[in-house]
């Protein structure tokens, strides 16, 4: 009986490390030669009998898939009933250098800002910057740069009884990432990004999100939900 036994204790961050990578050079990472036929288990190589099974192949499919992640900044979005205000929003989405999930993301994709600009690399410092400052907040329509803040209801024309209570937000939406929970988390397929089959997963729900309309009935009926404790 032979096989891999996947361990990643000594290139902890080397791609293809199922694979035979090269661990040296301009193609570091990069798949490497099929490994002599072993006689035994091995933790650092496969051959080409393990790349035959169907486990190898499994594994090699989940590493090569695409991986996103989606950054949302901390941020403060009042639902007034005029409308939604935005004081601050931010997202970005960051892809890995091969749009691989076994790869790290790279500095380049997505910066944590650091307690010291100066003490970054010089060339990546204009790009820091244009994110932190231009991008994130200057540039940003979702950040609040006034001290206005839209009216809800009352808005204190207080002589006209048709219209002081008219909200001045203009019944504004603020889309976010989070938008469409419902549908991910109600609706889990084993398919990628365009819709095709992977094949890779039974696909089961474990939680149910509840839609805005069963939220808003909740709401209007809360006594009864309440439960009494004796």
């Amino acid at each position: 009986m032979q096989g891999c036994l996947y361990t990643n204790s000594t290139y902890s961050n080397l791609r293809n490390r199922h694979d035979n990578a090269k661990t040296s050079g301009e193609e570091k990472g990069e798949a490497g030669e099929t490994a002599k036929t072993k006689t035994g288990y091995t933790d650092n190589t496969a051959d080409a009998v393990d790349k035959t099974t169907f486990e190898w192949k499994r594994f090699d499919k989940r590493r090569k898939l695409n991986c996103k992640a989606t950054v949302i900044s901390d941020f403060l979005i009042l639902q007034t009933s005029s409308g939604n205000e935005s004081i601050v929003y931010y997202q970005d989405t960051a892809e890995t250098k091969h749009h691989e999930c076994q790869e790290n993301y790279e500095d380049t994709l997505w910066y944590s800002k650091p307690a010291d600009m100066n003490n970054l690399k010089k060339e990546n410092v204009s790009k820091a910057n244009w994110m932190w400052t231009d991008k994130m907040w200057t540039d940003n329509p979702l950040v609040k740069k006034t001290s206005n803040l839209n009216v809800g209801s009352y808005n204190g024309n207080y002589s006209s009884t048709s219209t002081k209570y008219q909200g001045t937000g203009g019944n504004a939406v603020v889309e976010t990432a989070f938008d469409k929970d419902e549908e991910k988390y109600n609706h889990i397929t084993d398919t990628d990004e365009n819709g095709n089959t992977l094949d890779l997963a039974k696909v089961t729900s474990a939680r149910t999100i509840e839609t805005k309309t069963e939220a808003d009935g909740r709401c209007k009926n809360h006594h009864a939900d309440k439960v009494r404790f004796d």
